[in-house]
C-alpha cells in the first residue's frame, strides 16, 4: 500500500426506506461465477448498490459493479477498470454526487464528491489532491514531511505527523496552500462527517479493552465517545456519520453508536471479508436504506439490528446504493 488512508455522531439511521419481503433467492446475471444468497429477508427497495473489489496482486486486477435492487442482479462496470493513480494502482470507489468511479479508497474521496487523494513516498509522504471534473492535480503543503494523511472534507486533508514532541494532528488545505497544526492530543485514525476519530494511541497491546475518541472540528471538542471493556475495531459509519464497530475481535457482534454511551446492534456474530492486495477497507458502509456489510460470503443488509443476506457477490460496498 503507497499511501497511509486510514481509514461524527448522529442518530442511529437504520430504518429502510424500502419495503422487506421474504424470498429464498437472488437473480444474478448469467454466467457470474458468484452463488446465490441463502434465504432470507430480502431488500424490496429500488436502488443500485456499486460495490468493488481486487485481487491477490496488491490489487492490479481492480473491478467494480453493481448490485441492482429489487431482484439484487449484478452486473460488473467496464468504467471502474483499469483506474489507477500517477503512482500505480489503487482501490476503486464509485463517486455518487459526481456519478463516476475514482482509484481510491472510499475514506479518500471527499464528501461533495470534488475531491480525491492519492499519495506515494518520495522526499515525505508526498500527497495530491485531484479535481473530480477537471482532473487537476495539487500537492498538498508539506509533502516533504512524513504525514499521514487519515482522511478529508470539503475543503481539508487531516494528518498525524510524528514529531519528538509526540504525534500531532493537521490541517492541509486541499488548495495547497499552508497547512497548520491542530492544537489536540491524541492520536487520530479516521476523518467522517466533520469529525475526526482515533483511539488514543496509535496501537492497543492484544486483548485491551477499546475506547473511541471524537474530536469535533467545528467546535474543538474532544468527547470520549463508546467505552468497551472488549477489544473493537471501527469498520466504518453509519448515514449520519456514527461509528460503526466490531466487538471482541472479528466475528463478533456489530454495534453503531449512534451517541455517546449509547450502543446499538447491527448484527450478531459477524464475519468480514478482507480486502485483497493489502488494502485497507471498511468493510460497513451506512445509507437511507440501512448498514450495508460485506462478508466473506456476499453482501449483507443491517435494517432494524438485524442483517440479511442480500447478494452472493464477493465484495466491497463502493458507495451508496442510489
Amino acid at each position: 500500500m503507497k499511501w497511509a488512508g486510514f481509514l461524527a455522531g448522529a442518530a442511529l439511521l437504520l430504518t429502510a426506506c424500502g419495503a422487506v419481503r421474504g424470498t429464498a433467492s437472488t437473480t444474478v446475471e448469467s454466467g457470474s461465477p458468484y452463488p446465490s444468497p441463502t434465504a432470507a429477508a430480502m431488500f424490496a427497495g429500488s436502488c443500485k448498490l456499486p460495490v468493488s473489489w481486487g485481487d491477490a496482486s496488491m490489487g492490479t486486477q481492480l473491478g467494480g459493479g453493481f448490485v441492482v435492487f429489487p431482484g439484487a442482479s449484478f452486473s460488473p462496470d467496464s468504467s471502474a477498470s483499469g483506474l489507477v493513480t500517477p503512482f500505480g494502482a489503487n482501490w476503486v470507489s464509485y463517486d455518487a454526487p459526481l456519478l463516476r468511479w475514482v482509484p481510491v479508497t472510499r475514506d479518500m474521496l471527499s464528501p461533495d464528491g470534488s475531491t480525491w487523494l492519492y499519495g506515494t513516498l518520495r522526499r515525505g509522504n508526498e500527497y495530491h489532491a485531484v479535481d473530480v471534473r477537471t482532473g487537476t492535480d495539487t500537492t498538498l503543503w508539506g509533502s516533504d514531511q512524513l504525514y499521514r494523511v487519515i482522511g478529508l472534507d470539503d475543503k481539508f486533508a487531516y494528518a498525524m505527523l510524528d514529531s519528538a514532541t509526540g504525534a500531532h494532528l493537521w490541517r492541509l488545505p486541499l488548495d495547497g496552500s499552508d497547512g497548520s497544526q491542530i492544537k489536540v492530543a491524541g492520536t487520530w485514525q479516521f476523518v467522517n462527517g466533520g469529525s475526526v476519530w482515533g483511539i488514543g494511541s496509535a496501537t492497543l497491546p492484544a486483548g485491551a479493552p477499546y475506547s473511541l475518541q471524537r474530536f469535533n472540528v467545528l467546535q474543538n471538542t474532544v468527547t470520549n465517545w463508546v467505552q468497551l471493556e472488549t477489544p473493537g475495531n471501527l469498520v466504518g459509519f453509519d448515514a449520519n456519520g456514527a461509528p460503526i464497530i466490531q466487538v471482541g475481535g472479528p466475528g463478533g457482534d456489530v454495534i453503531v453508536a449512534p451517541s455517546v454511551g449509547e450502543q446499538r446492534t447491527v448484527a450478531k456474530a459477524f464475519v468480514f471479508a478482507k480486502s485483497s492486495g493489502g488494502y485497507m477497507q471498511l468493510p460497513a458502509m451506512g445509507d437511507a436504506h440501512g448498514t450495508w456489510l460485506a462478508g466473506t460470503d456476499g453482501i449483507y443488509l443491517s435494517v432494524n439490528g438485524r442483517a440479511s443476506k442480500q447478494s452472493g457477490v464477493q465484495a466491497f460496498p463502493a458507495g451508496p446504493c442510489g
